[in-house]
């Protein structure tokens, strides 16, 4: 790109416009895309797209938290599994300590599939954002 208001074009684009000849071929425009702004197309869609890079990396630090809390509660839900059945196996029938565990089992299946659930609307929102044309 030429500097701006270093030099005195209007003998230049004189002489472009006398050679042209017509008034439907448009002077060279030597302050950039769009002239306003001095900003070129490609400029604003690289920049655009740096946006949706880190909209993308968003999603996906949002998703790996996710994930990481999901590998906590399955082992804690695969502990309070087995602490169950050895449990259910070990105390005689209708000790509290049976439905203690099953308790505490249960709950923490429940949160497991909560965490599915958060973590399935995050891949829901970065795809609806994937095929949005909008930044």
């Amino acid at each position: 790109m030429i500097s701006t208001n270093t030099v005195d074009r209007t003998a230049i684009t004189a002489q472009i416009g006398s050679v042209f000849g017509d008034s439907k071929i448009p002077v060279p425009n030597y302050s950039g895309n769009p002239a306003s702004t001095g900003e070129t197309e490609s400029t604003s869609l690289v920049e655009q797209l740096n946006q949706r890079r880190e909209k993308l990396k968003e999603f996906d630090a949002r998703f790996d938290v996710i994930i990481a809390e999901g590998k906590t509660v399955r082992d804690q839900y695969q502990l309070a599994i087995d602490a169950y059945v050895d449990v259910k196996n070990n105390l005689p029938a209708g000790d509290p300590g049976i439905e203690e565990a099953k308790t505490k089992a249960v709950a923490l299946g429940k949160d497991l599939n909560a965490i599915k659930l958060r973590g399935l609307a995050v891949l829901d929102e970065k795809y609806k954002f994937i095929s949005s044309s909008s930044a």
